[in-house]
């Protein structure tokens, strides 16, 4: 899988490298010096090294995650030919609504395990902290309920049910009904690991 990882990163680094840079910057109104692009993912920044094509955190000069890093490629690049970027609709919609190559089947359940969802399980007012510190907007709907900027300009709507004697603890993400115009669908999967990720992380150190 790790190998796997890495082949696929080196291919998409290739790819941005192919890319034209100057386009980029104008498309998504990147901060930018001669050396380096800056691009905000989940209210961090990171910075890509113009030459090489790697990216890093900003903050701290290390290496940008997995998740990350293919996350940031293929928003770049999966439209690259396009000058401007999509338009959101402001309408929602699941993964499995989206479709994409796992399709409705798949459905969220086989990923939202009881032990994925125990560190936020009786911790609302930390997970709605959390969220707050990711950057995300409240909304209405679910016991936690936010709009989080996944980019800065293509958020994802976190929805989180906490458990009962009834009810199992449940979580999703919707994605705009255009989300598949920035990226591929395979991305949101990433978007969403490291979404719930960091906001593990994040209750841990309250």
């Amino acid at each position: 899988m790790c190998g796997n990882f890495d082949q696929m990163s080196e291919d998409a680094r290739k790819l941005f490298l192919s890319c034209d840079q100057e386009q980029i910057i104008r498309k998504f109104s990147l901060r930018h010096t001669d050396d380096s692009l800056y691009i905000r993912f989940l209210n961090r920044e990171y910075r890509i090294d113009r030459q090489s094509g790697r990216i890093f955190q900003a903050d701290t000069d290390g290496p940008a995650g997995n998740d990350e890093t293919m996350s940031i490629y293929d928003m770049l690049c999966y439209s690259h030919e396009q000058a401007n970027l999509p338009v959101l609709t402001g309408e929602w919609q699941s993964l499995s609504s989206l479709g994409g190559i796992i399709g409705a089947s798949h459905t969220q359940n086989r990923l939202y395990t009881e032990k994925m969802l125990a560190p936020f399980c009786g911790h609302l007012e930390k997970l709605r902290a959390a969220c707050e510190l990711l950057g995300g907007h409240a909304s209405r709907g679910a016991d936690v309920s936010y709009v989080l900027p996944v980019f800065d300009f293509f958020p994802a709507w976190m929805e989180f049910w906490d458990g009962d004697d009834e009810f199992p603890p449940n979580i999703q993400f919707l994605w705009d009904k255009n989300a598949l115009q920035f990226v591929h669908y395979e991305t949101l999967w990433y978007c969403t690991q490291f979404m719930e990720k960091e906001l593990a992380r994040l209750l841990r150190k309250q």
